[in-house]
């Protein structure tokens, strides 16, 4: 075979490999755009789920408070009946006409746009009928409205739309699969295709299969990294705390940069300074890396880039490095490298690293995509972490007080009676009540009612231990949980925590408003109860004792009869 013969063979592999290439960056592009459109469509399918549960939870919220205040009659059990009707607004103004629409099969073609208004008219028939003609009348306005069949069809028409919106979200899955399949089988035949091609021209030319090996090579590193990082993002998205996933962090560095040293830093809350949050050396090394660092000690840090750096240039005249070394750095002898990581525009952790290769650019240069790779997945991971520690938060915290919300206080307390009751230990409950609230409401408005609560609760953080736990139980009531607190103790802080309050300064839009108070009712275990409920239900019994004594006052509960449930149906309707 003659030169000409071989150009041309040669010629033809090169146009192959190069058409080989474009077609599958070609599919991959359109794969890819495939799979960022799916994602949104599930993105989308999961707020409308969200939206779903949440209709359905209010129409519960709405149920529950009406038949509250028509069993007990006081408006008081109203809380849920309105927080539903606002998340019903909320959401039917977010969707347009959307749930309006939704039905179910078996109900003869009614919607929810039909199904809601008949039992919102059925809910204020009951509500106003309680205010005119007493909790029977009420009762038989329920009745006769068949209020379980509308609630009943409601939910079979939010279940019905549930199970739709999974089936389309399986469909979605699926399809995605499949181009997952199809994206898999054509990444091998391509690769299996560019081999052929290799193969070819290694018999043409040995260099260029040689420089086609070298390629490869390098291909396939850079998949193995690519593999890895998908392996240290899958695991940090399944981790349940920020140790778990600074634990990930060292096990994949210590796989992935096994030639280095380490250590990782984050910022302190605070954000003065960076603190150690896990490190790892290098087999026969053992590096000594600072605990805590200030953002100045670091080059890195300084400029928002990586740094490298060498502690003993003088002595390496060949080194490459910087000329400047990080003051967090103690060792006489140490080649390493500072990279930030930076997410949302801000610094959030730095990586540290140490390795000889670092001396030479060409030695440092051979980590630069690896390290680029990781530091991005870090900075997503941590992103991550922090905006799912916000809205746990969140979920857990009042907005208006910043105090812990009931749901918070229900939960914990079951566990930590249980930690009590196992150590043998006391506690106490502080059921606080603003007093005349709607008055100083209707009086000085909202904006000022507002500022009262967030006041009060304020005064009953500055007032308890750190250890103590501060809630907002519900409109203008607060919890306050006292462990290691005896009746004695607690009838202290409780009287301070009142003192607190009623000389507490109030000022709205430059005006200075007369200051709230509050009445306040204790109850102690295991004196009074050992329950949850009971002890709550007989903080609130002091609590209104101690408003029929004339308010601004603190009120020890007595122990618990033999059934505070049957007791504490008549003391709510007095109250």
């Amino acid at each position: 075979m003659n030169w000409h013969r071989k150009r041309q063979i040669i010629t033809i592999l090169f146009v192959a490999g190069i058409a080989l290439l474009a077609g599958m960056g070609g599919v991959s592009v359109y794969l890819d755009n495939r799979v960022v459109e799916q994602n949104a469509e599930l993105s989308q399918l999961r707020d409308r789920v969200i939206k779903a549960t949440d209709l359905l939870v209010a129409l519960v919220d709405i149920e529950t408070g009406v038949r509250g205040y028509v069993i007990a009659g006081n408006p008081v059990y109203l809380e849920p009946y309105y927080r539903g009707r606002a998340t019903v607004t909320d959401i039917a103004s977010k969707t347009a006409q959307d749930i309006l629409t939704w039905t179910a099969p078996g109900l003869g073609g009614a919607t929810l746009g039909t199904l809601m208004p008949q039992r919102r008219k059925l809910m204020e028939a009951a509500i106003d009928a309680v205010s005119t003609r007493g909790t029977a009348a009420a009762q038989a306005v329920l009745n006769a409205g068949d209020s379980k069949t509308l609630m009943d069809a409601m939910r079979a028409v939010i279940g019905h739309q549930l199970d739709d919106f999974d089936h389309q979200a399986d469909a979605l899955k699926a399809h995605a699969d499949f181009l997952a399949d199809l994206h898999s089988i054509l990444v091998v035949t391509a690769l299996g295709l560019a081999i052929l091609f290799s193969a070819a021209q290694f018999l043409l030319f040995r260099s260029e299969i040689n420089g086609r090996g070298a390629m490869e090579s390098a291909l396939r590193l850079s998949n193995e990294e690519r593999r890895q990082v998908a392996d240290l993002s899958a695991a940090l998205q399944l981790s349940d705390s920020r140790r778990e996933a600074y634990g990930i962090i060292e096990t994949f560095a210590r796989r992935m940069l096994n030639d280095t040293s380490g250590a990782f830093y984050v910022y302190t809350a605070s954000r003065d300074q960076l603190t150690l949050v896990t490190q790892w050396n290098r087999q026969g090394e053992a590096h000594e890396f600072a605990e805590h660092l200030h953002p100045s000690d670091c080059w890195g840090l300084r400029q928002g880039g990586q740094h490298i750096g060498c502690t003993d240039t003088i002595a390496h005249p060949g080194s490459e490095t910087a000329p400047v070394h990080c003051r967090h750095v103690i060792e006489e002898s140490a080649a390493y490298t500072c990279i930030p990581i930076i997410g949302r525009g801000q610094i959030l952790a730095m990586l540290h690293l140490r390795s000889d290769r670092f001396r030479t650019a060409q030695g440092a240069k051979q980590w630069d995509s690896l390290i680029e790779r990781l530091t991005d997945q870090l900075s997503l991971s941590l992103t991550n972490i922090e905006l799912r520690e916000r809205l746990e938060n969140m979920a857990l915290r009042d907005g208006l007080t910043g105090l812990y919300n009931r749901r918070f206080i229900d939960e914990m307390l079951d566990h930590e009676l249980a930690k009590l009751r196992r150590e043998g230990r006391k506690a106490a409950f502080l059921l606080l009540d603003v007093d005349h609230f709607k008055r100083f409401n209707d009086t000085y408005g909202h904006q000022a009612g507002d500022e009262a609560l967030r006041k009060v609760g304020a005064a009953l953080t500055a007032t308890v231990r750190a250890s103590d736990v501060v809630c907002r139980y519900g409109g203008e009531e607060f919890l306050v949980f006292l462990p290691e607190c005896g009746s004695d103790e607690a009838l202290v802080k409780a009287e301070a925590i009142r003192a607190a309050i009623s000389v507490m300064p109030l000022k709205i839009v430059g005006t200075n408003i007369p200051p709230v108070t509050a009445s306040i009712g204790v109850a102690i275990y295991p004196e009074a109860a050992t329950g949850r409920t009971d002890l709550i239900q007989l903080a609130d019994r002091a609590l209104y004792r101690a408003k029929a004594d004339g308010r601004n006052r603190v009120q020890i509960s007595e122990p618990a009869p033999a059934s505070v449930e049957q007791t504490a149906a008549s003391e709510v309707a007095a109250k």
